[in-house]
């Protein structure tokens, strides 16, 4: 009985037929494969068998065709007189020698010369063969439709994919993972994975085409900045490069024309932090149950934010920040008298390795009495 099986380098299952000999000139090659789209047994086993039946129906169909097409046979010439002769002296052997066998191997003489009783007898028995031969060939038919019915039953009740059939992008990533070690790597991939389903949905593999990734693209420049944008599509065309060239599943990477520009000018497409996200973060176990999580770098996750809001910098400006960049700096109070006050500076400088901040001079940075 055949089973699914596996290609060398893939996860999918597929059918597997050797093609009648007759039949293999007209086909090409010597055996058929389908791929049944799945990488579960459990789940390929019911379509295998469904496919074996297709193929069956396919094979005889393709028989039925070369009987019309092929080359008709040249006639026979005449045969001379001595030729015709001898053919009819084997024919009246074989006649004589097949009157003589039945003469002494049927039961019954010809009809004319059956009683009544001899007569019922022997209608009784021809009518029971042709019931018998009628019962086998609906009995064979029935065994048929049992099949079909009982591949598609097992079709039915075999639990579906999420999606269309197809490899889902957690099994990519479940191959990806077994050659990572750094954990945190490995949750990021999952959240871009978890970004693209939610935006356009369990899209198999096999399924997705560059203009799946432009459409995402398009949804994601929405939601996040170009810079953020950009990197989870490194990420994910990462993700697609295994699933070509390891995996298999794709004749090609779909991700790898689309791109995404990144302005160079920090002032533009600055985000900022709307009332619910500044809620979130003002109200996490940082500041409620005075935490501080290892990978926030201790005291940096509680005054980081701080710094932010009161400053109107951005995270990366104040976490660049150095001792000499506290100062006091004098000012004008609105009476015209001379005052002090803290202040930070934020400045670009390359020398120094700081180059995504913004040429700013105190105090209109923030500063505090």
């Amino acid at each position: 009985m055949s089973k699914p099986t596996r290609r060398q380098g893939s996860a999918v299952y597929y059918a597997r037929r050797v093609i009648p000999k007759d039949l293999q000139k007209t086909y090409g090659r010597r055996e058929v494969w389908k791929s049944l789209g799945v990488t579960d047994f459990e789940q390929a086993k019911p379509l295998e068998r469904l496919q074996q039946i297709a193929w069956d129906d396919e094979f005889i169909a393709a028989k039925a065709k070369l009987l019309p097409s092929a080359a008709p046979t040249a006639p026979r010439p005449p045969l001379t007189p001595t030729q015709q002769a001898e053919r009819d002296s084997q024919q009246f052997e074989w006649e004589r020698e097949n009157d003589a066998y039945w003469a002494e191997n049927d039961p019954y003489p010809d009809y004319e010369d059956l009683t009544a009783e001899e007569q019922r007898i022997r209608d009784a028995v021809e009518t029971a063969r042709e019931r018998w031969e009628q019962e086998q060939r609906e009995d064979r038919e029935f065994a048929r439709q049992e099949r079909l019915a009982e591949a598609a039953d097992a079709k039915a009740s075999a639990p579906a994919p999420p999606s269309a059939l197809g490899t889902p992008l957690s099994a990519v990533v479940e191959r990806w993972a077994a050659n990572q070690t750094n954990q945190k790597t490995i949750d990021r991939m999952k959240r871009v994975v978890a970004w693209f389903e939610d935006d356009m949905g369990r899209v198999p593999v096999e399924e997705i085409t560059p203009e799946t990734v432009d459409s995402w693209v398009e949804k994601l420049l929405k939601k996040t900045s170009p810079a953020n944008a950009r990197t989870k599509l490194s990420n994910f065309k990462a993700l697609l490069r295994v699933a070509w060239l390891k995996a298999r599943l794709i004749p090609s990477n779909p991700a790898s024309g689309v791109t995404i520009d990144v302005k160079a000018d920090p002032e533009e497409d600055v985000q900022p932090f709307d009332l619910p996200a500044l809620k979130a973060i003002f109200a996490s176990p940082i500041y409620t149950n005075n935490e501080r999580p290892e990978a926030g770098a201790g005291e940096a996750a509680y005054w980081l934010p701080l710094l932010a809001l009161y400053t109107g910098a951005r995270l990366n400006e104040v976490g660049q920040l150095r001792p000499a960049d506290v100062l006091k700096t004098p000012y004008l109070d609105q009476n015209g008298e001379d005052q002090e006050a803290w202040c930070i500076r934020i400045v670009a400088d390359k020398k120094d390795g700081l180059g995504s901040g913004l040429n700013r001079s105190p105090p209109s940075d923030g500063c505090g009495e």
